[in-house]
């Protein structure tokens, strides 16, 4: 039966061998991957189908992969209720998170979503209805990691198990020196100002005052190791405004410099399910990490106040 059901996802593909992976996989970012898009399976099912291709359901481990992935399903038509299984598991203890290769699911931000209801943020993992022990990624949820329980069936995306991704992806973060009150965080020099409430517009101008000016996040990377700082410093409770706006021109989200401010999943939260942010209209029209929304990009109101978060280029 496997055997059959690999003759009619290889032959569905439509991939001819490449030069960097074997058909029916091919390469998404620095992965092979092959999606599944004709058939449902329960997670367990999920896992056997990718076995029989020669490989296992994804591993998403690092915040570029999650983006290339997202981007790549954004470019097809798989239809407003999509949802697939990718690897990963609390079954042996509630709250632990696997790969099926026993390294550890990567938590928190950017990886897993945290939806907003009115002003209250709520973040995944959260066995709401119990037994929510299998890894999806919803298009309702913006394709953030959501937990549900393993039973469901879900479309699959599979990993090459012969050509696995690198550890470490080249995402150019150098070691660098930085000026006082700035410290070298995922290859920028930051300062987290936690000693002043600001509107945007005050908080660019702190900024400019110090030779620098409001951040500007171009990698998801940024946000993964600008969220373990902040977490690691005890700063979790502070917001931080950075240097995105859309006030000129709305939705139009431009840095201070004038180049635009990345779009969609793994930057931006979601909002009120199933919108993303940003979702203020003209009455939101600066760019903030929110403590409550863990520190994802939240367009807010730009006299609202805050800590700012500078910039400054390295000694």
């Amino acid at each position: 039966m496997l055997v059959l059901l690999f003759m009619a996802l290889y032959l569905h593909s439509g991939e001819t061998q490449t030069k960097e992976c074997r058909g029916p996989f091919h390469p998404v970012g620095n992965q092979c991957l092959y999606f599944g898009d004709l058939i449902l399976e329960d997670h367990e099912n999920a896992k056997a189908v990718c076995q029989s291709l020669g490989g296992h359901l994804v591993r998403v481990t690092q915040p570029q992969q999650l983006k290339d992935i997202v981007d790549y399903i954004d470019g097809k038509d798989y239809g407003d209720g999509t949802s697939f299984w990718v690897d990963g598991t609390d079954i042996n203890q509630e709250g632990q998170w696997e790969y099926s290769n026993g390294e550890s699911v990567p938590m928190g931000t950017p990886f897993w979503e945290v939806r907003r209801s009115e002003d209250t943020y709520h973040q995944q993992p959260d066995n709401a209805y119990e037994n929510e022990n299998c890894l999806e990624m919803r298009k309702e949820f913006q394709y953030y990691f959501n937990d549900v329980p393993c039973n469901l069936t879900r479309l699959i995306i599979c990993e090459d198990e012969s050509q696995q991704a690198d550890d470490k992806m080249d995402i150019n973060l150098k070691k660098i020196s930085c000026p006082a009150l700035f410290v070298p965080v995922s290859g920028l020099c930051l300062a987290f100002l936690t000693f002043a409430d600001q509107t945007w517009a005050e908080a660019r101008q702190t900024c400019s005052s110090l030779g620098g000016g409001l951040a500007k996040l171009t990698l998801p990377q940024h946000l993964r190791d600008i969220y373990i700082y902040i977490n690691q410093q005890g700063l979790s409770e502070d917001s931080f405004w950075i240097g995105g706006s859309d006030a000129e021109t709305e939705g139009v989200w431009l840095f201070t410099d004038g180049s635009a401010v990345p779009s969609g999943t793994p930057f931006w939260g979601v909002g009120i399910v199933p919108v993303q942010e940003p979702d203020g209209d003209t009455l939101e029209n600066c760019l903030l990490l929110n403590a409550d929304g863990q520190y994802y990009f939240r367009d807010f109101d730009c006299n609202n106040l805050n800590n700012p978060l500078c910039l400054i280029n390295p000694l």
